[in-house]
Parts: C-alpha cells; sequence; structure tokens
C-alpha cells in the first residue's frame, strides 16, 4: 500500500524587480542567496536591452550592472553560458568570488 504524504504548497508573487530605468546603475550581490534569484530580472534586463534604443545608436544610456557572487571554483559556476552572453552582450558585468583555488 503506497504511502499518502500530503504536502502543503502556496504561490507567492514576488516584490523583486529592478529598476524599470535602464539608465539607472545597478549592483546584485548574491551572498548566500547565490545566482537565481538574479536570474529573472537579469533576463528582463537583457529583453529590454534588446528592445530599446540605447546609446549605440544615440538613443537613452544604460546604467552599468555589476552581479558578485561566489562559488567554489570556475568549473562549479552555474547557468554559466547564460551568464557568459549576458557578460558580452553588456547586460551586466561578472565579479566572480571564487573560494577555493581550482587544482
Amino acid at each position: 500500500k503506497p504511502a499518502r504524504d500530503r504536502v502543503l504548497v502556496s504561490v507567492r508573487t514576488s516584490s523583486f524587480r529592478g529598476p524599470k530605468d535602464l539608465g539607472a546603475p545597478v549592483v546584485m550581490v548574491g551572498a548566500g542567496t547565490g545566482l537565481a534569484p538574479m536570474m529573472g530580472f537579469l533576463s528582463d534586463r537583457a529583453h529590454a536591452m534588446e528592445e530599446s534604443d540605447f546609446s549605440e545608436s544615440g538613443g537613452e544610456e544604460i546604467g552599468e550592472c555589476h552581479l558578485y557572487f561566489g562559488c567554489r571554483n570556475e568549473d562549479d559556476r552555474i547557468y554559466t553560458d547564460t551568464v557568459d552572453k549576458w557578460v558580452e552582450q553588456d547586460v551586466v558585468r561578472l565579479h566572480l568570488a571564487p573560494s577555493r583555488a581550482a587544482h
């Protein structure tokens, strides 16, 4: 006879939002939270930058966005391909803080 465990689940709306003004500078620090909470914000920022008329074409200025987060070493990074793509597109500047030297 299979066990019938019950799990209580609820969905909450998030109030974590980045500035609507792409010109506003942003500093994000994943101190204990890791990178996951920042991914939605960075995805929204990348999309907004694609849709906007920013400085390369003489339009609005894009504020700098810095992301600081830690992991054991470079090989331990998560979302590497996505974050590296955003770095190349100037969506974010990555500041990695590895806690252990690579062997």
